[in-house]
């Protein structure tokens, strides 16, 4: 008989039976391994006082914080609908691959297809409004500046794959062995199955992830976009006039602990204070954004401050407001440590108590 995990009433994992014959069910699970320390300890400290440091995926010239792709490692993105996922994983994947002529990319959508996703990014580095575009809306500067693009676009042409839904995790670990890219774009977790054949939805994100992780451990470097639950989105959204400190940890993904286990890098896109609705005839305010970083496994979690440009699909940074967090004031260093050598101290929140080192 297959088993399977289900929850109880009391929403505590169990197991059952369905049914189905799937052969013994009293089958030894292997062993695991073990290993010394000695084993390994001589090639590791020689490798951290020689070695090459590991591979990093920058996406733009000036740092955004700690975020970064980087190999076997996991980064997710959450937020409301309408706050630019989608936006800010192309500008990122794009902009690793413009930056690092070497790197190949897949990007997996299940909500776009990849002619407007290109439409997208086509706006972006023309600087052309999306609506334009969409329109073929064509001005005096229209074809000049989408020329000025071509060139940028085409060094992609033969390093960017785009995987068509309807497509489950195996269609996009079969992608990935064909064409052997550094970078694994998913949007978004809660729809790509891992499993056609599951219908329990919190079951389907388990195994996805654990289809993810996998992916990571071949040495991708893994960004994917979540959906936040209800009761999250819904404070994020209603409140568009300040950034809402509830919204800030792994709590407000949906189906989150499979999430939370499995990501190395957890960020969740937020609505800074001063959003306003841009009204027919108004002069369009571009939407105030904080890129919450709400888990760092290996590195410092750092909030990044943006600005979202919803005619080009263009993010930028911006400062801190000197109150922007319901009327708290946020600490901007920089408070740089000369005994380590990253960027990433100009981006440090909420360190004020802490000790010198």
């Amino acid at each position: 008989m297959i088993m399977r995990s289900t929850m109880d009433q009391n929403d505590q994992p169990t197991i059952e039976e369905d049914g189905a014959d799937f052969g013994p069910a009293d089958v030894t699970p292997p062993r695991a391994s073990t290993v010394m320390l000695g084993s390994f300890l001589p090639g590791l400290l020689d490798d951290v006082l020689t070695g090459q440091p590991p591979p990093e995926y920058q996406f733009t010239n000036e740092p955004w914080g700690t975020l970064a792709l980087r190999p076997r490692e996991i980064m997710c993105i959450g937020g409301p609908p309408n706050t630019g996922k989608t936006a800010l994983m192309l500008q990122i994947v794009t902009g690793a691959l413009l930056l690092n002529p070497d790197l190949r990319a897949v990007f997996a959508c299940v909500e776009m297809g990849e002619r407007i996703l290109m439409e997208r990014v086509l706006s972006r580095l023309s600087g052309v409004f999306l609506g334009k575009i969409l329109k073929r809306e064509r001005d005096e500067f229209f074809a000049e500046r989408i020329e000025s693009a071509r060139a940028q676009l085409e060094s992609l042409s033969n390093r960017l794959m785009f995987i068509r839904a309807p497509f489950t995790m195996m269609d996009v670990r079969a992608a990935c062995d064909e064409f052997n890219p550094q970078i694994v774009a998913l949007d978004y977790l809660q729809r790509i199955p891992a499993d056609l054949s599951i219908q329990e939805t919190r079951q389907q994100v388990a195994y996805t992830m654990s289809a993810v992780r996998a992916l990571a451990e071949q040495g991708h470097a893994v960004i994917a976009a979540a959906a936040l639950n209800r009761q999250a989105s819904s404070r994020s959204q209603v409140r568009s006039d300040a950034t809402d400190d509830n919204v800030n940890d792994l709590a407000a993904f949906r189906d989150s602990s499979d999430i939370e286990y499995s990501v190395d890098d957890a960020f969740v896109l937020a609505k800074g204070s001063g959003n306003v609705v841009t009204r027919h005839g108004e002069e369009y305010r571009p939407k105030k954004l904080v890129l919450r970083h709400v888990k760092a496994r290996n590195s410092l979690t750092m909030h990044v401050p943006l600005l979202f440009d919803g005619r080009v699909q263009e993010f930028t940074l911006r400062r801190w407001d000197d109150q922007e967090q319901n009327g708290r004031p946020v600490v901007e260093p920089p408070r740089p440590n000369p005994t380590r050598g990253w960027a990433v101290d100009n981006f440090m929140e909420g360190e004020d108590d802490a000790e010198p080192v």
